[in-house]
């Protein structure tokens, strides 16, 4: 199965789920670049590639969790392992990896030391899906209902707001390019798009209503 290409270089990896193996191939030539394995005996439910390029995240159902470095053929086991993983993403710049799960916690890993930076709670059902602003500056972790997604500054922590929405189980979410707009869809397959205000538009409402 394709994971995905590593656009810079036009390499493609690939994944044998079976039994947890990986390759990078370079499709220009057909030949194998390298391969590795995952490790233990589950099969692959969860794999991501940093948009830089530079790293590479698996995660088995036993949930044996491993965060590569592409370039220089490294591999380490995430510590705690993530359990029941709904979602996955890395920052822009590769500096951060964001794992979500259905007992309705995230958790951000510094990719340099393979260390939790931080455990990101508060949702009172399970989270399911997890993206960064185009900017890195901002994790929207989506969840159900009146808690459909939950925003935080990447690095105060700080919890910003939630979005209430209808239905359950927000399962993929996006920033648009501009970072000015949010989108997610849940199970029943409605999507809701969220929009910021321009810094003209709140000057000009402020002025409206004085």
């Amino acid at each position: 199965m394709p994971v995905g290409f590593l656009e810079r270089s036009n390499h493609l990896v690939t994944q044998l789920g079976q039994d947890g193996s990986f390759r990078e191939w370079d499709v220009t030539t057909g030949r194998e670049l390298r391969h590795w394995r995952l490790g233990g005996s589950g099969f692959v439910w969860k794999c991501v590639i940093s948009p830089d390029d530079e790293w590479f995240f698996a995660l088995n159902n036993e949930g044996t969790a491993q965060l590569r470095r592409l370039a220089a053929d490294q591999g380490r086991q995430l510590a705690p392992d993530p359990k029941q993983v709904s979602g996955a993403v890395f920052s822009p710049d590769g500096r951060w990896l964001a794992v979500v799960n259905v007992l309705g916690v995230g958790l951000l890993w510094d990719t340099a030391t393979a260390q939790m930076r931080a455990t990101l709670q508060g949702f009172l059902q399970g989270t399911h899906s997890v993206a960064f602003s185009p900017d890195g500056q901002r994790l929207a972790i989506g969840s159900n209902g009146n808690e459909a997604i939950k925003l935080w500054d990447v690095e105060s922590l700080q919890e910003l707001l939630t979005l209430a929405g209808e239905g359950s189980m927000f399962n993929a979410t996006s920033f648009s390019p501009d970072g000015n707009a949010l989108a997610s869809s849940n199970s029943r397959g409605l999507v809701h798009v969220w929009r910021a205000p321009s810094f003209e538009e709140i000057v000009r409402r402020e002025a409206e209503g004085r």
